[in-house]
């Protein structure tokens, strides 16, 4: 703060006497000069400065002769104040360490916290460092929060008309040849008859139950994919769109299509990954709300009938198997082996996942076995929509990994039902059987193959699912990941 200076000054007179009696000291820094008003006090004809001294000690005078500071402030005789030397003013009677940001109007905040200016209809002030100022809520929002009128919405929302509001969730669906490609084909075309306009996408609204009505009951039964397909006498199961966890799916004019029973149980993963991480980070996802279902890299309008098997598809008489399955009169698969891996970058997983498809399973208790030597973090059995298969016992990695023999009961029916187990391995050779437990068919020995059913191994192709676990055949693709979607490169 200031102190003044007392000063003794002489009133000089210009007759030929000299100079007359000092001026007494002018009273207290709140005094000083208050008489002295009608004195021009810039003329040397009527005043001299004779001695100056500070009230305070320790003070030193100002270049402006009227006040004094600590020898370590600056003097701001305009201010009518002192501050610390190297401080900042802003052009107020405040003074502020070195270095803080001065903000428009009024204060300033300190660089060393790096706090930032918010200057609101209402008051002024600063946001600490980690928030940014939101002026129309008179707030600063922390990190993650967007200002949004008259409040700062939370991570995980969104600012609607000046209001916070949950986002309506996308789920994407990229087009991967022979991973997400014939489900993707077939929700293109129901799309396209619901929605002429953008082909691509729709809004659907979410069930926790499935909606289906056992539509799909039966619809696959005996059809294969026909030959000159990539998989040619792989079994198919059903798929319907939309999908059967909607409450569209309640509406007629559903879309069934035979697909190949590995892409149907990628699907389910994929749902099921999807929906689990929706619950769990969108405030207030829940049944009943609405998500938009969002198709990339294909154009939906440009997909036909003919891509896909319809219902009831007789398919091609005596299909050539091409994996190693062997399967019983109902054509239930009881023993095989699986090698084909989908790298965690494309499975939206922490971990590389092993899909063993089982098809479209009707009620009933089946007993399994099944072997990967190694690694195994994980294995559930999960039905097309990503929702465990009903009464199943949870199958452990202990089980995969001891061969353990485990039984699970379906009560209902389980569309595109399948073993899935997570591993960072990123190649594999899964070895298993599965029976209905109440069957009288002779367990197969794992890992054995059939002359009258299956190929050599050598002539059985892998499913190309990344570029880091395949083995390519002569002319094969290969399909890289890329940004989580996977590219087909001929």
């Amino acid at each position: 703060m200031f102190t003044y200076l007392i000063l003794a000054i002489a009133q000089l007179s210009i007759a030929q006497d000299g100079l007359r009696d000092l001026l007494p000291f002018q009273g207290t820094t709140a005094t000083f000069f208050s008489n002295t008003s009608s004195l021009d006090l810039a003329s040397p004809l009527q005043l001299f400065r004779r001695q100056l001294q500070c009230e305070d000690p320790g003070y030193v005078p100002c270049a402006d002769g009227l006040h004094c500071c600590l020898p370590t402030d600056d003097c701001y005789p305009e201010l009518d104040m002192c501050c610390i030397k190297g401080g900042v003013t802003c052009g107020y009677h405040e003074c502020y360490e070195e270095g803080a940001t001065c903000c428009p109007d009024t204060g300033a905040c300190l660089s060393t916290n790096n706090e930032t200016c918010c200057n609101t209809a209402s008051r002024s002030g600063c946001c600490r460092s980690g928030t940014s100022c939101c002026s129309e809520a008179n707030a600063c929002c922390l990190e993650g929060e967007t200002c949004c009128a008259e409040s700062c919405c939370s991570s995980g929302t969104e600012c609607k008309n000046g209001q916070c509001v949950s986002p309506v969730p996308v789920l994407e669906l990229p087009y991967t040849p022979l991973v997400l490609d014939e489900t993707v084909k077939n929700m293109c075309l129901w799309i396209r008859d619901q929605n002429q306009a953008n082909p691509n996408e729709i809004e659907l609204t979410y069930s926790i139950v499935r909606n289906d009505g056992g539509k799909c009951k039966g619809c696959c039964k005996n059809v294969a994919v026909p030959q000159g397909r990539e998989y040619e006498g792989e079994k198919t199961t059903c798929d319907e769109a939309p999908f059967a966890k909607t409450y569209e799916a309640l509406n007629s004019g559903a879309h069934l299509a035979c697909v190949d029973w590995y892409e149907n149980s990628f699907q389910g993963w994929w749902f099921g990954q999807w929906s689990r991480y929706t619950r769990a980070t969108v405030p207030g996802f829940k049944d009943g709300s609405k998500f938009i279902v969002r198709i990339t890299g294909l154009e939906c309008s440009t997909v036909k009938e003919s891509d896909l098997q319809g219902c009831g598809s007789s398919g091609t008489p005596n299909p050539t198997p091409r994996l190693l399955i062997k399967r019983d009169d109902r054509s239930t698969p009881t023993s095989g082996s699986e090698t084909r891996v989908i790298p965690s970058s494309v499975a939206n997983s922490t971990n590389n996942l092993v899909i063993v498809p089982f098809g479209d399973l009707e009620a009933g208790t089946y007993s399994m076995q099944a072997k990967l030597s190694g690694s195994v973090a994980n294995a559930s059995l999960w039905d097309n929509m990503g929702d465990e298969v009903d009464g199943s016992t949870r199958a452990t990695a202990d089980d995969i990994t001891s061969g353990n023999s485990f039984e699970f009961t379906v009560l209902d029916s389980a569309i595109g039902a399948a073993l899935l187990i997570e591993t960072q391995q990123k190649e594999v050779n899964v070895t298993w059987n599965f029976r209905p437990a109440s069957s009288t068919t002779s367990s197969v020995t794992t890992g054995q193959t059939s002359t009258n059913s299956q190929l050599p191994p050598s002539t059985a192709p892998n499913r190309p699912s990344s570029a880091v676990a395949l083995v390519l055949m002569p002319g094969s693709a290969l399909l890289v990941p890329l940004a989580g979607l996977l590219l087909l490169l001929v």
